[in-house]
């Protein structure tokens, strides 16, 4: 006799900040218009108060974390993907788990847990292999270089289809989505400049201003220059 199945959506608002996290599978939750997957690579931070639909795969195990706004403040204002590591999922491990856990291994958990959000996609995975490293290695230097992933395997004297391998295994990422990852990263950091959004646009190898903007607020929910405007209000971290 089959199991019965998982449903096909359901909608949530919860009074806690949370962190969508999967131990298997995949799923999808629909935010405001914007789908965001949730996956063995990827976490997903929503904060408190924010209406969203999830959307379960048929062999997804999803293990939502509560950080009870009243106690834990959210590092970010609006949802967002946070790259998996192997620290973040023990600490997942941990709060999932709240009854083999004391009370004060929790709150320890939540705090390491909420720092980790706060640096969330900061945190730009790199592939193991030395080709594929030394052309992530150059891409760091230069985010703006255009070079396709077959021009770049003639240079390390490799196919494009091994190196895509080598990202998609060892990042999580296509090379694509990794170089697209890597310039809009980088594009954050640069906002802390006097650089105009023109000009990080190009800093970061956009030919086009407004397809930065359109890149930069899938990634992040708002705009470059939103995202410039909040933060100089809140001012530097202490």
């Amino acid at each position: 006799m089959r199991a019965p199945a998982l449903v096909d959506s359901v909608t949530h608002r919860h009074d806690a900040h949370e962190l969508t996290w999967l131990a298997a599978g995949e799923l999808q939750v629909d935010i405001g218009g914007r789908a965001w997957k949730v996956d063995a690579a990827r976490a997903l931070w929503i904060p408190a108060g924010v209406a969203h639909t999830v959307r379960p795969g048929r062999d997804a195990l999803a293990l939502p974390l509560f950080f009870p706004a009243d106690r834990w403040t959210s590092p970010h204002d609006a949802p967002r993907t946070i790259r998996r590591s192997a620290h973040l999922d023990a600490l997942a491990r941990t709060l999932a788990q709240p009854g083999l856990a004391t009370p004060s291994a929790l709150a320890v958990c939540r705090a390491r847990m909420l720092d980790l959000v706060a640096e969330g996609d900061e945190q730009l995975p790199m592939p193991l292999d030395p080709r594929a490293r030394e052309i992530a290695d150059a891409l760091v230097a230069d985010p703006s270089r255009p070079e396709t992933l077959e021009e770049w395997g003639r240079v390390a004297h490799v196919s494009a289809k091994t190196l895509q391998r080598s990202f998609a295994c060892e990042t999580g990422l296509r090379f694509p989505e990794w170089r697209t990852l890597l310039r809009l990263q980088t594009a954050r950091r640069l906002l802390d400049s006097d650089e105009t959004v023109a000009e990080v646009a190009a800093h970061v190898g956009y030919a086009s201003c407004t397809a930065f903007i359109d890149a930069f607020r899938r990634a992040y929910g708002t705009t470059p220059a939103r995202l410039r405007r909040s933060e100089r209000a809140r001012g530097p971290r202490s």
